[in-house]
């Protein structure tokens, strides 16, 4: 069967981490690559330790970003992989046993570009990943249907660099970035394969990562990567009338800025900017990852994206 190239893009995550990447090698087959493409600027002490090791006696390739940007990390991954098929992993997941299999016997099947599956949260009761298969995969077939979920799914590279790979200006918490990646590989001919076998738990780890809540990013982030794919790929009205009501919840009518009405003034303002940056720059797909940087430590979004 193909070997696999799995990426693990991460950002300020240390225990959760190492229990991923260990996950990881557990299922690993000989040929298969790990790349993990941090964006942190200091581990702990003991992941430190962990990353150094594994990446020392080749188990892993450690790759620093100094840019904090899942869709450019995930530019880096496509660049990097020596193998055909890239599998995208969360920093933080429960993998049910023969997880990369799965991926690897439906590419090594009839050819598919892309390979999701579903994705369920810590909360939802016994172990959903541990059940039996749900049935055989499901050809998606409109662009509508197009569904998946950035922290399991896996991508063949050559298609993938064909659309332009991921969007880097969807940033901060880049809502819709492996969807809007998905309908762009759709439109160009791509294959996309939903399998509800390929399960997994995603944790979501309360810090790091792409919370919504994390202040680093700025305001008109939160909304502004919903708007573009709304622009991008909504042609129906209800479905773009869907998206415009789910970026006015991520800016101002998020929770925090209704509690605190003195916050309401800069949301909205910077809703209209990010609405502004939408229509302006939202066309073309931005990739830099040609030339990954391979330097520690993290530059503000306002240095690598502006409008």
């Amino acid at each position: 069967m193909k070997p696999l190239t799995v990426a693990v893009p991460t950002f300020l995550r240390d225990r959760v981490l190492e229990d991923t990447i260990q996950q990881v090698l557990d299922q690993a087959m000989p040929g298969d690559e790990i790349l993990i493409v941090d964006q942190t600027p200091q581990h702990d002490e003991r992941t430190q330790q962990f990353l150094e090791e594994h990446n020392r006696i080749g188990e892993i390739r450690w790759i620093h970003e100094r840019r904090a940007s899942l869709t450019h990390a995930r530019n880096v991954a496509l660049e990097l992989a020596s193998t055909e098929i890239v599998v995208f992993l969360d920093d933080d997941v429960i993998l049910p046993s023969g997880y990369l299999d799965v991926h690897r016997r439906h590419h090594d099947g009839a050819f598919f570009d892309l390979i999701s599956g579903p994705v369920f949260e810590p909360e939802v009761r016994g172990n959903p990943v541990e059940t039996p298969d749900d049935g055989p995969g499901q050809v998606v077939d409109t662009a509508c249907k197009i569904d998946i979920r950035g922290s399991n799914h896996s991508v063949n590279v050559k298609a993938a660099r064909q659309v332009g790979g991921y969007d880097e200006k969807l940033v901060g918490p880049a809502h819709y970035e492996e969807n809007d990646f998905a309908r762009r590989l759709f439109k160009a001919g791509g294959r996309i394969l939903h399998v509800p076998e390929c399960r997994l738990v995603h944790l979501k780890a309360p810090s790091g990562g792409c919370r919504i809540s994390n202040p680093q990013w700025r305001e008109w982030q939160r909304s502004f990567n919903i708007l573009v794919f709304a622009f991008r790929h909504a042609t129906e009205l209800p479905e773009f009338c869907k998206l415009a009501w789910a970026a006015l919840r991520a800016g101002p009518f998020r929770k925090v800025n209704v509690v605190q009405p003195w916050r309401q003034i800069p949301a909205w303002l910077s809703f209209c900017r990010a609405v502004f940056g939408a229509v302006v720059c939202g066309g073309k797909v931005l990739n830099t990852a040609k030339n990954p940087s391979g330097i520690s430590g993290i530059v503000p979004f306002s240095e690598h994206f502006r409008f």
